[in-house]
C-alpha cells in the first residue's frame, strides 16, 4: 500500500485513487466509479461552477470506465435542475438510449404514498407518510422543516424534485384552470415555438393551443394544450401534425425567425403525405391553415411575457383543467423574473407571441347571445357534474 492519503494501490492487485470531480483524472480507469456530492450547495448559484462540474463528468469522468461491466454510482441530494443528476437526464445534453441506462433511486423524506425498495436481495416496504429517517426528523419535525426552509427548497434537496422558486412576477394563487363547460364559442389558434437546434443548450420546442372568447365583453386566452421538448424535426412534425388532427378548424401559426420557414416547407410536405393516408383510411384530411408571421421585434421577449400579467391576474388568461403541460407553464410563469429571465421559459414565450398577435381574437357574437347560457353550455355543465358526482 502507498503512503499517500489519495491513492491506496494493493499487492495483491486493485486499489482505490480519491479526488474531486473538477480535478483530472487522466491515465486511470476504473471497474467502479463512486461520486458523493459533486457540488456544493453553495456553487449551485454560479453557472461556471454548474458548468465546470457538469462538463467533467461528461468529458473525463464518463471515458474513464475499466471495459463494459464497469459502472458509475452517484451519490447526491437534488440542489436544482442544473445540478450533475439533471443533467444526465436531460435530453439536451445525451440521447435517450443512454439516458434508459441510468437506474435511479429516490429517497424522498416523506412519501405521499406506499412504496417497496428492492435492491438485490433486500426489500422494505415503505408505508404512506412514513420518514425517510425518523430517528432524525419524525413527520413532525419534517412538517416544520417544510415551513422553515419553503416549499420550493424543501421540496428540491428534502423530496429530490428540484422546484423552481417563485420569483413573484407572476403569482401563483392567480393561476385559474377551467372546465370546458364554462368556455364560450371560440376560436382556435395553434402556436408554434421552434428551435434553432437539438444540441445541449438548445431551448425546448414548444406548441401551444389557445381559445380565445368573449366573456362579459372581455376577450380571455384559455390554453387548452402545451407540447414541449428538445425535439428534432421528426418529432417536431409529429407533435404539431397530431395538434392539427385534434383542433381541425385551429389556425396554425409558425414564426419565421428559429428556422420557422423550413419548419413551414417540411410541415406542408409531411400534410400531403398524412392527408394520402387519412383519405385511404376514409378519414377526415386536415385542413388547417398554416400561417408564417414574423414576430414583433420592437418588443423584446422579456416585455412580451411581462405584457401577460393584467390578463393573467384579471382572469382573462386561463387554463383549462385538462390541457397537458399545465405544470410546465405554471413552473415557467412562476418562476419568471424580469431581472433574470429564467432560461427554460418557452411554453409562456409562445403564448405570450400569441397574445401579442392582432389577429389572434374571439369570434364575432351577438351581445344578445352573451346574456344567457347557450343549450350547449347548458348540457356540458350538467355532463360535467353527472360525470363528477356519478349520478
Amino acid at each position: 500500500m502507498q503512503d499517500n492519503s489519495k491513492e491506496f494501490v494493493l499487492s495483491e492487485g486493485g486499489g482505490l485513487f480519491v479526488t474531486t470531480l473538477k480535478s483530472a483524472i487522466t491515465g486511470f480507469h476504473a471497474d467502479q466509479i463512486l461520486i458523493d456530492d459533486p457540488i456544493k450547495v453553495s456553487a449551485m448559484s454560479s453557472k461556471a461552477e454548474r458548468k465546470l462540474v457538469n462538463e467533467n463528468f461528461k468529458e473525463s469522468v464518463l471515458t474513464r470506465l475499466q471495459n463494459t461491466n464497469s459502472n458509475i454510482t452517484i451519490l447526491m441530494q437534488r440542489l436544482g435542475y442544473e445540478d450533475l443528476c439533471g443533467f444526465l437526464l436531460d435530453k439536451r445534453n445525451f440521447e435517450e438510449n443512454i439516458i434508459n441506462e441510468w437506474k435511479i433511486l429516490k429517497l424522498e423524506a416523506l412519501n405521499k404514498e406506499a412504496k417497496v425498495y428492492k435492491i438485490g436481495t433486500f426489500s422494505y416496504e415503505r408505508k404512506a407518510n412514513e420518514p425517510l429517517f425518523a430517528q432524525k426528523h419524525d413527520l413532525k419535525q419534517l412538517k416544520e422543516l417544510e415551513l422553515q426552509m419553503g416549499i420550493d427548497a424543501f421540496t428540491t434537496q428534502y423530496q429530490q424534485e428540484p422546484q423552481a422558486s417563485e420569483a413573484g412576477f407572476f403569482e401563483g394563487v392567480y393561476f385559474k384552470e377551467i372546465p370546458s363547460y364554462e368556455m364560450n364559442a371560440n376560436n382556435e389558434y395553434i402556436f408554434i415555438d421552434n428551435a434553432l437546434s437539438v444540441e445541449q443548450n438548445a431551448d425546448n420546442r414548444a406548441v401551444v393551443v389557445i381559445g380565445v372568447d368573449k366573456n362579459e365583453q372581455m376577450e380571455r386566452y384559455i390554453i387548452k394544450d402545451c407540447f414541449y421538448g428538445v425535439w428534432d424535426e421528426e418529432k417536431t412534425l409529429s407533435v404539431i401534425i397530431e395538434a392539427l388532427i385534434k383542433y381541425k378548424k385551429a389556425k396554425c401559426y409558425i414564426e419565421n425567425e428559429g428556422g420557422g420557414i423550413l419548419l413551414t416547407r417540411l410541415l406542408n410536405k409531411e400534410i400531403v403525405k398524412v392527408n394520402e393516408k387519412l383519405k385511404r383510411q376514409g378519414l377526415e384530411i386536415i385542413t388547417n391553415e398554416i400561417i408564417p408571421y414574423n414576430a414583433n421585434r420592437k418588443i423584446s421577449k422579456v416585455e412580451k411575457i411581462k405584457a401577460m400579467k393584467p390578463y393573467y391576474n384579471s382572469g382573462a388568461l386561463l387554463f383549462l383543467n385538462t390541457a397537458q403541460g399545465l405544470g410546465q407553464i405554471k413552473k415557467e410563469l412562476l418562476g419568471f423574473n424580469p431581472a433574470k429571465p429564467f432560461r427554460k421559459d418557452d411554453c409562456i414565450d409562445c403564448i405570450a407571441s400569441a397574445m401579442s398577435l392582432s389577429e389572434v381574437k374571439s369570434p364575432h357574437i351577438d351581445e344578445n347571445e352573451l346574456c344567457e347560457e347557450s343549450p350547449m353550455q347548458k348540457l356540458r355543465k350538467k355532463s360535467y357534474y353527472e360525470s363528477r358526482w356519478n349520478i
